[in-house]
């Protein structure tokens, strides 16, 4: 046998071999009976869990906050467990339970990219009350099989790293003797102390390591592809949702072989497309049980469980309706209960109120030519002043509109208002601005105005899960906001600048990731000395492009104005006489994720009014 001495030493293992020696070795002495440790940690699991679900976590505040939760593995009422471990930490991910079932250890952090802080917390119970502490920086924590080590993933996207090295550390489990083992993705520590596995999204994979060179590398199946990260289910054996030709599917994989993977059991299989698309399996060897989440496209997800040797039934385990998200599933250590993060809202907690939120009135006669002489002369005007790319989300133009006069680089406003009958929004969008730029190769060199609608008003956050080239491959009938964006210039717009020729719109303004002639929205402009009228007839749609959302008195529409500056200025100090800059403005809030179109609860919130009385 092989043995990869370095990585041995990290993992701690003893690597000695042992003496050959022709002696008899002496009788072992009679101990008495060691204690059962299946029976301590049941024991441990259950004094654990009546504290958590006597005193469950007080529901965060926070606009788009992620909990830990905790369910008995039959089904039943989960319990909130975890929510705001520290102020600002809001999302809570990448459960563990230790093996002795003492202690729950999770990640607390903040999603946002202008603070995407991480800390190892542990919850379990001292002189038989809850307690958290903290391991420091890091994320995705996993137990050895002894219980006496975490490993954790310091990743490189978190900046408040505290000096330390990125990549995979093991540590005591009071964070101490922190040592770090090289780079990789998301751990799980195998029940066997030697091996691990590293697991990564977008697209689903996951490689295998260990201290003998032959049992390690990245897997790999002839038949089927992972759809999701997978989890330990027992010695050279993982759990993990397939797609082959027979479909979506739950299955037990032999990776004793990594590079040359087996399905030895399919524990579940998605027979067509009424039922729900499988991700995040969990699987416990104690009872045979398997429990996974559940999505169906745009409606949201479930908890769903199935045993071994009855693949055909896929039981819900809660009775109620479906989240927005459910991820980062975990069993406790003798299968009886699942942890898993959702960011549900609870009945104790306040709805979020969009501070962004201004009323539309209903219009009629608006012809979109760039000219607002149709428009009620006294509509008001609303400032459009946040600067998108402060981390901050503090703004420096603090300016009151509709004078549009305290800033001739950059003053934006718009108004907004409906017709009943022709089901659009009309936006007017007034910019000042003292040099027009256009362009056509990328959003950073052109003046721009980009609209954000989203006729639900939802709440929840897309990611880009598997796919390899997310960007372009998102359609925005997967999406929840729509984004249509115009330039005060001839099309191309710098949506489809690095499409092939033949295949460029030719409309301005465009839709990103759709087809803006599958709507009814449309854009013209004019300019009148330094100052820039956009006006807009937008369609918003609760799916695209079948569903067109339902213009009525009293519906709140996801709405928000980006306005895009190109300029060029004259700056002393730097390598020549000019220097180009580019900057976004927006009326509500920045996107804690990439994009506006995968953050609807960044948006702001229009509100149609009645029609006047008559």
């Amino acid at each position: 046998m092989k043995v990869n001495a370095a990585l041995g030493i990290a993992l701690g293992l003893a690597l000695t071999q042992p003496a050959l020696s022709g002696a008899q070795e002496p009788k072992a002495a009679i101990k008495p009976a060691a204690p059962d440790p299946a029976a301590a940690r049941t024991k441990a699991v259950d004094a654990l869990v009546a504290q958590l679900r006597k005193y469950p976590a007080r529901p965060s505040r926070a606009a788009e906050a992620t909990g830990l939760f905790l369910i008995d593995a039959n089904g039943g009422e989960a319990t909130l467990i975890a929510s705001e471990p520290e102020p600002w930490l809001n999302h809570c991910a990448w459960p563990a339970w230790s093996p002795d079932g003492t202690t729950i250890a999770l990640s607390a952090s903040r999603l946002e990219l202008s603070h995407r802080a991480s800390r190892i917390k542990m919850l379990n119970l001292h002189d038989g009350r809850l307690a958290m502490s903290d391991l420091g920086a890091g994320g995705w924590p996993t137990f050895a099989p002894s219980g006496d080590r975490v490993m954790a993933l310091l990743d490189r996207h978190l900046p408040e790293n505290h000096g330390l090295e990125t990549g995979l550390w093991i540590m005591g489990i009071d964070g101490s003797n922190r040592a770090c083992i090289g780079g990789g993705d998301r751990p799980r520590w195998s029940p066997r102390v030697d091996q691990y596995l590293t697991a990564r999204e977008g697209p689903a994979s996951a490689t295998i390591v260990s201290v003998q060179a032959d049992k390690s590398g990245e897997l790999k199946m002839q038949d089927g592809r992972l759809t999701s990260p997978p989890s330990w289910a027992g010695e050279d054996l993982i759990v993990a949702t397939i797609a082959t030709q027979a479909g979506e599917s739950v299955a037990l994989i032999d990776v004793a072989n990594p590079c040359e993977a087996v399905v030895r059991e399919i524990l579940w299989l998605r027979r067509d497309g009424s039922e729900a698309s499988p991700g995040s399996p969990i699987y416990s060897k104690d009872t045979g049980r398997t429990v996974f989440v559940g999505s169906f496209e745009r409606k949201g997800s479930a908890l769903y469980t199935v045993t071994r040797g009855k693949p055909d039934r896929a039981l819900r385990l809660e009775n109620r309706g479906l989240d927005d998200s459910i991820e980062d599933l975990a069993f406790s250590p003798d299968g009886r209960y699942v942890l898993f993060c959702s960011n549900r809202k609870l009945g104790g907690q306040t709805p979020r109120l969009r501070a962004q939120s201004v009323s539309a009135p209903v219009l009629q006669g608006i012809t979109i030519d760039g000219d607002l002489g149709d428009w009620p002369a006294a509509i008001p005007r609303h400032a459009v002043c946040n600067l998108y790319d402060d981390p901050s989300g503090k703004s420096s133009l603090d300016h009151a509109h509709p004078a549009l006069s305290t800033s001739r680089d950059l003053s934006a406003a718009f108004s907004v208002g409906y017709d009943l009958r022709e089901q659009l929004l009309y936006v007017a969008v007034v910019v000042r601005d003292d040099e027009l730029v256009l362009g056509h190769a990328n959003w950073a060199d052109t003046d721009s105005v980009n609209v954000y609608v989203d006729g639900r008003r939802s709440e929840e956050i897309v990611r880009w899960g598997n796919r390899p080239d997310w960007e372009r491959e998102w359609a925005a009938s997967e999406l929840p906001v729509l984004w249509y964006a115009g330039i005060p210039g001839a099309a191309p717009v710098y949506g489809d600048a690095d499409r092939p020729e033949d295949e460029r719109a030719v409309a301005n303004p465009i839709l990103f990731h759709g087809d803006v002639n599958k709507t009814k929205t449309r854009m013209a402009f004019r300019r009148h000395g330094d100052v820039t009228t956009y006006e807009w007839a937008v369609q918003a749609f609760d799916r695209y492009p079948d569903k067109p959302t339902k213009l009525v008195p009293a519906a709140r529409i996801g709405f928000d104005v980006v306005v895009r500056d190109k300029d060029v200025l004259n700056k002393p100090n730097v390598a020549g006489p000019r220097s180009e800059s580019s900057s976004r403005l927006c009326w509500a809030s920045r996107p804690r994720t990439w994009y506006k179109v995968m953050d609807p609860a960044s948006l702001g919130e229009v509100v149609l009014g009645r029609p006047p009385a008559r």
